[in-house]
């Protein structure tokens, strides 16, 4: 929007707005000096008293003012939309008046905008819905303004001039376009109506007509149209007087019917309440209370009025007055208020004086015209001769940002206009006055000039907002139109306002600077060439051209010239450059650069440069230049040698002077600054006024500053360590920084005791030199202040050193800080602690032979010493003898001392390291006893361990042995077993009916979480679980997973017999492989295929504990080609745990025992004390429910009962010892899985064997757990 402030500094409503919207509280007191009066005026139509009016007042602004704080009401209409928020205001507090009832709530007053009216007064419902209020509200806001400060509050353009922002000439034109445009609104509001074929034809040519804009033959069409069609021709007297109508209709949706009396008075602008009150006073008729009325002929005239059918356009405003209000409203057009407002509404108008509508004048209402001249007939649009079908709705027309000017262009005076000075110019006619002098010679062509001011162009350097002016006047006798003038300016000018950025985003043709005298000038486009035009220039006289320019203050230019081209109208203008003398820029001293911040040290010097120069075109002098610093509490000073500058101490701070400075030279200052410690120093910024300033205002600068403490090194940390023999220990110290700057680099000195070498690297992060001296020199980075960096230093103790060595020294400096304070750290060294592990025997039956491995460790950790000269003593138990020549690898440097005793020297063990040894070892029959291992080392403790062994045998090797509170449980669950679609499925899994030979075997899939797709699982897909019943809290000793299948000859497997997934309660599956000394495989006399894999999970299930675990993806048939259809699948675990009510010993012996038909059954034998009870566990695989007469003997003749599962809680039985009973599975029947217990028996002899037996079933034993009860003595009763 173009600027609405005047040339007098009046500024104008809209933009008075939006200063307003923006916190700018001086702009609403402007809005209120201006509107108070006439707010008063409307407000004492609704009151009883002047208090009352004031306070509606002061509401009703206050009401307005937080709507556009809030970003809502009026952009320029703000007078109608306040007369509208003073109605509302009246109104809610007449209505609280009546009941109390306490609100806030501000938001109501000023619902929707000042134009929208509403139907909370049933009486005003008409008037909304009228064509006039339609047509009004459909017009720009700033139309509506200025058609209701003209033709409703009657105002002049003089009057109306400050509210808009415009000249008296910009109103006269705006107001000239409104009406045009209503009474273009008022005629697309009919033309919404349906219409028959006749008028169609003519009716988009209405507004035309009454304008006189037709041609002659179309307007005979319109003419002969209107003599038959009487809606037409109500509708063209309707367009005649439409403003007439509008004052009728829209008053009322502003101020209320009662508020109307207000427009009996002239509504004030400017003068505050003081002018409305003065309004009332000395107005006719003025209001004496909201109460007050026209009386009851006027009402009942008023009623008989609006039972009419039709009005006299040409009654006028007077008859009104004189003849009551029938008299009047038979004045008003009956599209206008008969039609809209209705008989409720017309008699409300008559209740309030409706008198208050009219001028109070005898002439009628004359159409204004842009100036006191009528407008030139080529202004009005030649309408076309074709007759057109039913007309559709134009956009509705818009004002622009600068209002026009008079038909000449020429600089006119704002003078005021009263409305009783206008005539009426009614369609089609002309003026009646002609030239008295028919012979008069014609005038001379327009032609153009150039009028200087005196003394030619004169500009300044460094002043911004000059004014560029000269005249352009017509020294023809014709009017000259459409002017063009080009001024080009020189470099170095610029047009003020006009910045590129600024201007990014205009539209061709927006208005960017309006000069004075009518010009309308574009931006300069970046060549300095400035276009401004003008549309009319009258004969002689003159439009002053003139521009707001700009020359920066380093233009060093003297001369230049101004070029000018005029154009338009035929006219083609080109003067010589018109010369402009440049003033060069007075001196001024500024800070080309000021620094970022000064660093300032405490007790230290520090140099503050200053780039000063004189930016200005003169040179500094007489008057010297100064620069006058403002140094805060605790900051000194000092000067700077050979400085061209002189400084002294003065009640203005530290004033420093030089006599002289060129233009555009530098003058750099230089002061050594000094400040106190940081608390003892005032503000962190130093003040700065310079001298001299040129044109411009005395500016203050300040450059801020921080005070900072040199760096001071601490050394802190350890004051003692203890080194262990062999091994590098830590001293961990840290330097810091207790000042506020950083130390440049930072260099450390550290000397050893006596009995130590320093390592490769004896200080971490740190770059030191040799390290064969005593005494070595260490360098770091640069630390920041309030930093700190470890120092972490390593010595190695050497061979026997023990005890205290004495202290290592550690000092630290670096250049321009204060060094830290030596630091002194006692040394000590320790003795190696050595550990020796239980001895692990692994035995073989076939051979009757084993090994015996056991590993000898040095304690590590800070305090612990490498072992050197370790030796290792092994002897054996019983029934064992040292096998030098078995063909197991026995570690070097062992030897045999005799047949039952190894000795090896193991030499150094590191600290926090083993050292293992492996030896052979062979036996003979079922033995027991203890192997002893003793280590020693000089310096160090000695010490032994031992571990108890029972021979194995029939393929079952011990995998694990635990003496002393232990407990062991098997669980279990198959792969593989049948369809559950067949009928006999089931029954065999409940009630044991039928074995897994019985059937197709297919995969068993149910294991929960099972890995995703993508690859994860194999093509054969089998998962199951099993629940594992552990107590909770109970430590678990071993948990060991064992799977196994079988294939017939020519199957092949569904993958690696070595791999397995496993999960627990809590955790995602996990794929595990056997190791390959783990995986055991046999065929039998059909060449069937079977194997059992070992996985130790002792760390999983310790983990997790008892509950749901999982199986998936092990090794299965891939195919089914065995007729015999032997096929299974399964999986055990088999934990032990602690059990504290008991000291049993378990262990646990793994391996493949195969038992047939075809061979006689293996005997397992092992040792125990006679009389020990033994509960046996087994782990079996293809065992039948069916095929009775399975069993496990002890001692050859005693069968074991074995524990059966019925799903959900053990059993018993007797007769089938192997038959598919899987603990912990949720079926009876596993179909090919034993994992079960047997009763405990009592053992007979040291020895005991189990062996057993079938009498036409095959299975494969896998593993047997043997948990023995110490035997119980007299004399370990207690008493």
């Amino acid at each position: 929007m173009a600027s609405t402030r005047l040339g007098d500094g009046v500024t104008g409503d809209a933009e008075l707005i939006a200063a307003v919207r923006t916190g700018d509280a001086a702009s609403f007191g402007t809005l209120y000096e201006r509107h108070a009066g006439a707010a008063f005026v409307v407000a004492r139509q609704y009151t009883d008293s002047h208090a009352d009016a004031d306070d509606v007042v002061a509401d009703a602004f206050t009401a307005v003012h937080g709507a556009l704080q809030r970003g809502n009401g009026p952009e320029s209409a703000f007078r109608a939309y306040l007369f509208t928020v003073v109605r509302r205001t009246a109104a809610d507090r007449r209505e609280k008046a009546r009941r109390v009832e306490p609100t806030d709530d501000l938001a109501t007053l000023e619902r929707g905008t000042a134009w929208a009216g509403t139907a909370e007064d049933p009486a005003l419902e008409g008037f909304e819905r009228g064509v006039v209020s339609r047509a009004f509200h459909s017009l720009p806001e700033r139309w509506q303004a200025v058609l209701w400060h003209s033709e409703v509050e009657g105002l002049s353009p003089a009057q109306i001039a400050p509210i808009l922002g415009l000249t008296a000439n910009g109103v006269a034109a705006l107001a000239y376009r409104a009406r045009e445009g209503l009474r273009q609104a008022y005629l697309q509001q009919h033309l919404q109506d349906p219409l028959d074929e006749g008028c169609r034809a003519v009716s988009g040519k209405l507004g035309a007509y009454v304008r006189g804009g037709l041609g002659t033959r179309e307007n005979g069409q319109v003419e002969k149209h209107l003599d038959g069609c009487g809606d037409c021709r109500a509708l063209v007297l309707e367009l005649g007087d439409v403003n007439h109508g509008m004052r009728a209709v829209v008053a009322p949706l502003v101020l209320g019917i009662v508020g109307l009396g207000a427009l009996a008075h002239v509504l004030p602008v400017g003068g505050g309440i003081a002018a409305g009150a003065a309004a009332l006073g000395s107005g006719a008729g003025a209001a004496g209370g909201a109460g007050g009325a026209a009386g009851a002929g006027g009402a009942g005239a008023a009623t008989a009025a609006a039972t009419g059918t039709t009005a006299a356009v040409s009654a006028t405003a007077g008859t009104a007055a004189a003849g009551g209000v029938a008299a009047l409203i038979s004045s008003i057009p009956l599209g206008a208020v008969a039609v809209a407002a209705g008989t409720v509404a017309v008699a409300a108008i008559a209740a309030v004086g409706i008198y208050g509508l009219t001028r109070g004048t005898d002439e009628p209402e004359a159409l204004p015209a842009p100036s006191v001249s009528v407008p030139d007939a080529s202004a009005t649009p030649t309408p076309s001769t074709s007759s057109a079908p039913a007309p559709t709705p134009t956009p509705t027309p818009s004002p622009t940002d600068v209002p026009d000017l008079d038909g000449s262009g020429a600089l006119l005076a704002d003078e005021p206009q009263d409305d009783t000075t206008r005539t009426r110019t009614q369609p089609g006619t002309t003026d009646d006055e002609t030239p008295d002098d028919e012979t008069t010679p014609p005038p001379a062509p327009a032609d153009v000039d150039v009028v200087l001011p005196d003394g030619g162009l004169v500009l300044a350097a460094g002043l911004a907002g000059q004014e560029l002016a000269f005249g352009v006047q017509n020294t023809g006798g014709t009017v000259a139109t459409n002017l063009v003038a080009e001024v080009t300016l020189p470099v170095g000018v610029s047009v003020d306002g006009i910045a590129g950025a600024a201007l990014e985003g205009l539209t061709p043709g927006r208005f960017a600077v309006t000069a004075a005298g009518g010009w309308v000038c574009t931006p300069d486009t970046g060549n300095g060439v400035v276009r401004c035009t003008l549309a009319t220039l009258p004969p002689r006289s003159v439009a002053r051209l003139a521009l707001s320019v700009s020359i920066d203050e380093a233009y060093d230019g003297v001369d230049a010239a101004v070029g000018l081209r005029v154009a338009g109208g035929g006219i083609q203008y080109r003067p010589a450059p018109f010369p402009l003398h440049i003033q060069a820029s007075p001196a001024r001293l500024a800070l080309r650069s000021a620094p970022a911040s000064v660093a300032l040290l405490s007790g230290r010097s520090t140099q503050l440069d200053l780039d000063l120069a004189n930016v200005g075109g003169s040179p500094v002098g007489p008057t010297p230049a100064t620069a006058t610093l403002q140094l805060p509490r605790g900051v000194s000073w000092s000067p700077v040698a050979g400085s061209a500058w002189t400084c002294a101490d003065s009640a203005a701070g530290v004033t420093c002077e030089v006599p002289r400075i060129g233009a555009r030279a530098a003058a750099p200052l230089s002061l050594l600054l000094t400040a106190d410690e940081p608390g003892a120093v005032g503000a962190r910024s130093i003040g700065i006024d310079l001298r001299p300033t040129g044109v411009r205002a005395p500016e203050h600068l300040e450059v801020p500053f921080t005070v900072q403490r040199p760096a001071r090194l601490g050394l802190t940390g350890d004051v003692r360590t203890t080194l262990a023999r062999g091994r590098a220990s830590s001293v961990a110290l840290a330097v810091s920084n207790l000042g506020d700057v950083q130390a440049p680099g930072l260099v450390a000195r550290l000397t050893r005791p006596a009995g130590t070498a320093w390592p490769v690297t004896p200080v971490d992060g740190w770059t030191c030199g040799p390290t064969d001296a005593v005494e070595i020199s260490c360098t770091h980075d640069a630390l920041p202040g309030g930093g700190n960096v470890p120092l972490t230093a390593h010595l190695d103790a050497l061979p026997g050193a023990v005890g205290g060595l004495g202290d290592l020294l550690v000092r630290v400096d670096a250049p321009g800080a204060d060094a830290a304070q030596e630091h002194r750290v006692a040394v000590n060294a320790t003795a190696p602690v050595l550990t020796v592990t239980q001895p692990v025997v692994t035995l073989t039956d076939s051979s009757r032979s084993g090994t015996v491995s056991f590993a000898v460790n040095a304690a590590g950790g800070d305090l612990a010493a490498d072992a050197d000269d370790v030796v290792a003593t092994l002897t054996l138990p019983a029934a064992f003898t040292v096998d030098t020549e078995g063909g197991g690898t026995t570690t070097e440097n062992c030897v045999a001392v005799d047949a039952r005793r190894y000795r090896c020297d193991v030499g150094p063990v590191p600290a926090g390291g083993t050292a293992e040894v492996l030896v052979n070892a062979r036996w003979s029959g079922s033995a027991r006893g203890a192997f002893v291992v003793a280590a020693q080392a000089p310096g160090a403790a000695p010490v032994s361990a031992s571990t108890d062994v029972s021979t194995s045998s029939a393929g079952l090797s011990p995998r694990a042995r635990f003496e002393g509170g232990w407990a062991v449980t098997e669980v279990g669950a198959p792969l593989l077993t049948c369809r559950t679609t067949l009928t006999t499925c089931v029954p065999a899994l409940q009630n044991g009916d039928r074995d897994n030979n019985s059937f197709d075997m297919v995969e068993l899939d149910e294991g929960p979480d099972l890995p995703g797709a993508n690859g994860t699982r194999p093509a054969v897909r089998t998962s199951s679980f099993t629940q594992l019943d552990v107590p909770a809290g109970r430590q678990i000793a071993f948990a060991g997973l064992y799977w196994s299948a079988n294939i017939g000859p020519g199957d092949t497997w569904s993958g690696d017999p070595a791999v397995v997934r496993f999960r627990g309660p809590s955790s995602a599956y996990q794929t595990l492989r056997a190791a390959d000394g783990d995986v055991d495989r046999l065929t039998d006399n059909a060449g069937r295929a079977y194997y059992q894999s070992f996985v130790d999970v002792t760390d999983l299930v310790a983990a997790q504990g008892g509950g749901t675990w999982s199986v998936a993806d092990v090794a299965v048939r891939a195919t089914s080609k065995d007729p015999q259809r032997s096929y299974y699948a399964g999986w055990s675990l088999v934990v032990v745990y602690a059990d504290p009510s008991t000291d049993s010993n378990v262990t646990v012996y793994d391996g493949a025992a195969w038992i047939g038909t075809t061979a006689a059954p293996p005997v397992f034998e092992f040792a125990a004390r006679a009389g020990t009870s033994a509960r046996i566990g087994v782990v079996a695989w293809e065992g039948d429910r069916t095929a009775v007469g399975d069993r496990l003997l002890l001692d050859g003749n005693r069968p074991l009962i074995p524990v059966r599962w019925d799903g959900t809680a053990p059993g018993s039985g007797v007769n089938n010892a192997f038959d598919s009973t899987a603990h912990g599975w949720r079926w009876p029947n596993s179909l090919g899985v034993d994992a079960k217990a047997f009763v405990p028996a009592t053992l007979s002899g040291d020895v005991s064997s189990l062996s057993a037996t079938t009498n036409g079933d095959q299975y494969l034993i896998g593993v047997v757990t043997l948990r023995t009860e110490p035997v119980v003595t007299s004399a370990s009763i207690p008493r």
